[in-house]
């Protein structure tokens, strides 16, 4: 059965590219095309929804010039039926490292300019996104003052949330996949836990498994306490060392 894709993989190492934001948006573009298999370089500036030119061909040409030159892309010479010559089309240069997962819907949305497109993919591949403007600008190569504009625009969108320095969950889910992955883990824990007989257990250990079980609550967020605060042994301690359990848990 053949996985539908409904993303593009984004690495890292796109950050020390010191790339244009256009040109970060279109390498991503590009992905999505290729594993569509779509060559057309029209198709690259054109926003499949609303139909509108998103940049001019010019413009991408000297995109694909830099992206060739960042390593990001290579040129591939291939033949065609409109020419007895050979044409040049583009693949995709894999890396090691880590990716983040991008949407395709957000790659298609059609009421964000390519500049700001290019922003959040670059956003999103830092491990935190810094409070300023400026900083942001740092971390990614991009002047403050162009940041400022066009993270403007995320906010406007609600792709950009400034007080919690998020980024829409359904178009960069990456956060989102590393919390199920953390709680699949505290959940089969949990699990293999309550499977313990109570003879093997210390009587403290039983009383705090008997208080977990009779919480009023999911049984992922106890799966969650008894991971950030069983098994590390802070369940009891006093209140200023135990740590915070988030219990907004995905039900």
């Amino acid at each position: 059965m053949k996985v539908i894709q409904t993303c593009v993989h984004v690495p890292e190492v796109v950050l020390e590219k010191k790339l244009s934001l256009r040109a970060v948006y279109i390498y991503a573009k590009m992905q999505m095309l290729f594993n569509r298999g779509i060559y057309n370089r029209k198709c690259w500036v054109t926003n499949p929804y609303s139909r509108k030119q998103e940049l001019s061909e010019d413009a991408l040409s000297d995109i694909t010039k830099k992206l060739v030159e960042a390593g990001l892309i290579k040129i591939v010479p291939v033949e065609t039926t409109k020419s007895r010559y050979k044409t040049n089309t583009y693949e995709i240069v894999p890396f090691e490292g880590y990716y983040k997962p991008v949407m395709y819907d957000f790659i298609n949305h059609t009421e964000l300019s390519a500049e700001a497109k290019g922003l959040a993919i670059l956003m999103c591949l830092l491990k935190y996104i810094p409070k300023s403007a400026s900083a942001i600008g740092k971390a990614i190569g991009i002047s403050g003052k162009t940041v400022k504009k066009y993270l403007a625009e995320l906010e406007a969108a609600g792709i950009y949330n400034p007080e919690t320095r998020l980024l829409n969950e359904d178009y960069f889910i990456y956060r989102k996949q590393v919390e199920n992955k953390r709680l699949k883990k505290a959940m089969d824990e949990y699990v293999e836990w309550l499977q313990i007989p109570d003879k093997k257990l210390p009587e403290r250990i039983k009383r705090q498994r008997e208080y977990v079980i009779r919480l009023d609550a999911p049984e992922k967020v106890k799966a969650m306490i008894y991971s950030k605060c069983v098994s590390t042994g802070l369940m009891g301690r006093r209140k200023e060392v135990a740590p915070k359990i988030n219990v907004e848990i995905r039900l």
